[in-house]
């Protein structure tokens, strides 16, 4: 899977739960969350939409 992909799977979903624009996404923000992402799948059968959305949410709701 392409990481551009993915990273732009992430901006869609932190922009759905903070309702920001991309601006405030960081460079950092992205790499961090793309991490943990790639982590859970490979430890998870679960789709990969999924994953994105409950760790961008977890991020949202604990560190935002």
């Amino acid at each position: 899977m392409n990481g551009q992909f993915i990273k732009q799977m992430i901006k869609r979903a932190l922009m759905q739960y903070r309702g920001e624009h991309e601006q405030w996404i960081t460079a950092d923000m992205l790499n961090e969350l793309y991490d943990q992402v790639i982590t859970e799948q490979l430890q998870d059968d679960r789709e990969l939409h999924e994953i994105v959305q409950d760790i961008v949410y977890e991020y949202v709701t604990t560190y935002a």
